[in-house]
């Protein structure tokens, strides 16, 4: 089943690697027409993800538009409340999209509510949602424009 808004996932945080294997660099190289294509219907798609939930009044940006240069791979929005966000990101589940809740935060976080309001503030308001650059700003605004309790 899908993940609750509410819900944030146990375990071990994700191993990472600090540098770029050399096979990796390979193929980078040799796609990077490929990536500044994908780079360019990211920042379009961002902006118009960005445009569009703005004009909703339970809705507004939780960072500045992307300086020229970064890539974006989720636009993020803070709602201005706990139900607001949760009825939106269940309508955006719920018409085959993909939203986000963010920050997932430790067990120990929400153990100690009073030492970190900031944090839980967050997390209760906070939706996230992915940068596609397989589709157009039109096909983004189709897909979110079919769940009219998003919008409104």
């Amino acid at each position: 089943g899908k993940q609750t808004f509410d819900t944030d996932p146990a375990g071990e945080p994700i191993a990472t690697t600090p540098a770029m294997s050399g096979a990796a660099k390979a193929v980078t190289s040799t796609l990077s027409r490929e990536l500044a294509a994908h780079a360019a219907a990211r920042r379009r798609n961002e902006a118009a993800l960005r445009a569009q939930l703005s004009s909703n009044d339970r809705l507004c940006p939780l960072f500045p538009p992307p300086k020229p240069g970064i890539v974006p791979w989720r636009a993020v929005f803070r709602a201005r409340s706990h139900e607001d966000a949760v009825a939106i990101y269940e309508t955006i589940q719920r018409s085959g999209s993909v939203a986000e809740s963010w920050p997932d935060l430790p067990a120990e976080i929400r153990a100690d509510a009073a030492r970190h309001p900031a944090a839980l503030a967050l997390r209760s308001t906070v939706i996230s949602l992915p940068i596609h650059a397989d589709r157009t700003p039109a096909e983004l605004m189709e897909a979110y424009d079919a769940s009219p309790d998003v919008m409104a």
